[in-house]
C-alpha cells in the first residue's frame, strides 16, 4: 500500500473517530517515519535528533593476538534541555559501552577464545545509536538500536526505550501512561497485531510468542515508546518469530475507538 494512500485513510478515521486497526504496511510506515531507517535494521544508521546534539562514548580495545583493535562506539541524544534528562542518558550509554567491553573480553581477549582470526576482528560491530519520540513537546522517548557482531551468521540486534518528562527531568513508567497498571487490552491489542503481521508473512506465532498481561506489565516502556500517533511497540529480532522476519512494529493509537483501556491519554495534548 502507498504511503498517501495510508495517510488519507488515517486522516478520514481520525475525523470520524473510528480508527481502523492499523495493518502491517501502517507498522512499517510510522516505525521507519520514527527511526528513519530501514525495517530490518541491519546495522546502525547515522544518530542524530533536531534540537539536541549528539553525545559519543568510545573505546578501542587492542587485540594482542592478531595485532588489531576492535571498537565499540555508542551514541546518545545530549542537551535535551533538562539537566536530570542528560545526566540519566549520559549514564546509560556509560553502562551500554562497559557492556560491550565486557563482550570484547569475553569474545576476542580470554585465554579459551577460538577460532580468533583476523577476519573475525575486523568485522566485528558493537555499536549503539538511537532515534526520538515524541508525543508532545513535553514528553519525550529515546529509542536506542544496538547491534553487536563478535563473529557468527548475523549481528545481535536489541533494543531499549527510554522515556522523559522534559520538564521535570522524571524517567516515565508503565504506570504513568497505564495509571490502573492493567495490561489486559494492551496486550490484547499487540497480540492481535502481531498475528496478523505472522499470517501475512505466511508464518504462524509460537505459544511462547503470545504476549501475557503480566508480561507485558512486567516489561513496562523498555520496549513501547512514545509518538504523536500514540505508542509504538518494537519486537527485536526472534522476539516475535524467526530472524528472517527481522524487527517487528506495533502502532499504538492513543485516539479512536481501538485506542487500549486504560492509556491515559493527557500525554497527547
Amino acid at each position: 500500500c502507498s504511503v498517501l494512500a495510508v495517510l488519507l485513510l488515517l486522516s478520514a478515521a481520525f475525523s470520524q473517530a473510528r480508527e481502523a486497526a492499523p495493518t502491517p504496511c501502517e507498522s512499517r510506515r510510522i516505525a521507519k517515519e520514527l527511526l528513519g531507517r530501514d525495517r530490518k535494521f541491519n546495522y546502525p544508521a547515522q544518530p542524530g535528533i533536531e534540537g539536541a546534539e549528539t553525545g559519543i562514548l568510545k573505546t578501542v580495545v587492542p587485540v594482542p593476538k592478531v595485532r588489531m583493535n576492535v571498537t565499540a562506539v555508542v551514541h546518545y541524544p545530549e542537551k535535551t534541555g533538562n539537566g536530570r534528562v542528560d545526566e540519566q542518558l549520559r549514564q546509560y550509554a556509560q553502562t551500554v559501552l562497559d557492556g560491550y567491553l565486557g563482550e570484547i573480553r569475553e569474545d576476542f581477549l580470554a585465554d579459551d577464545v577460538e577460532d580468533l582470526s583476523p577476519a573475525r576482528v575486523k568485522a566485528a560491530v558493537l555499536s549503539t545509536t538511537f532515534a526520538i519520540g515524541r508525543s508532545s513537546s513535553r514528553y519525550m522517548s529515546v529509542i536506542f538500536y544496538h547491534c553487536l557482531y563478535t563473529g557468527g551468521a548475523h549481528p545481535n540486534q536489541t533494543f531499549s526505550v527510554l522515556s522523559f518528562d522534559l520538564e521535570t527531568g522524571a524517567r516515565l513508567t508503565f504506570t504513568d501512561l497505564f495509571p490502573d497498571g492493567r495490561a489486559d487490552s494492551l496486550a490484547e491489542y499487540m497480540n492481535n497485531d502481531l498475528d496478523r503481521q505472522s499470517a501475512a508473512g505466511k508464518s504462524a506465532r509460537d505459544a511462547a510468542d503470545i504476549l501475557t498481561p503480566e508480561a507485558v506489565r512486567e516489561r513496562g516502556l523498555d520496549n513501547l515508546a512514545l509518538c504523536s500517533t500514540g505508542l509504538i511497540a518494537i519486537f527485536a529480532p526472534y522476539e516475535q518469530g524467526p530472524y528472517s522476519e527481522g524487527t517487528k512494529f506495533v502502532s499504538i493509537p492513543a485516539r479512536g475507538l481501538k485506542t487500549p483501556k486504560g492509556l491515559d491519554t493527557r500525554f497527547w495534548q
